[in-house]
């Protein structure tokens, strides 16, 4: 009895369903924000916001502001016109973009480079 279970269960292999594809990837684009939103503070201090409230309030009022009229503009396409797998691809490139953004204002030193990332991952960013 214990030979036949164990010669079952050795040829099983799990099966790549569209679910687990998309459990996938939900779960890589949950680990970019993971590895993103903690490191913000640090990400504002060396580009200088902290040195003005101003320039910090536009920082942290881009990404909802921007999430608002993206929810509704994907929404939309979702709704109307694109098929919720392309908008669902849309959105991942973007946050992807977004992200890429961040290293790269980073790199440059560029404040403007950074709120707009944070726009345009707000304006994708609805997984």
């Amino acid at each position: 009895r214990h030979t036949t279970t164990r010669r079952l269960t050795m040829g099983v292999r799990p099966r790549l369903t569209q679910s687990n594809i998309i459990l996938l990837a939900v779960f890589v684009d949950m680990l970019g924000v993971a590895l993103v939103i903690p490191n913000m503070p640090f990400y504002i201090k060396a580009l200088g916001f902290n040195k003005s409230g101003k320039l910090l309030g536009i920082i942290s009022s881009a990404y909802p502001f921007a999430q608002m009229i993206g929810g509704l503009v994907l929404g939309y396409l979702s709704d109307r016109g694109l098929p919720r797998r392309d908008v669902l691809l849309l959105s991942f490139f973007g946050a992807g973009l977004a992200y890429a953004l961040v290293g790269l204002a980073l790199a440059m030193k560029s404040q403007l480079i950074f709120v707009l990332s944070r726009v345009v991952v707000g304006l994708v960013k609805q997984t």
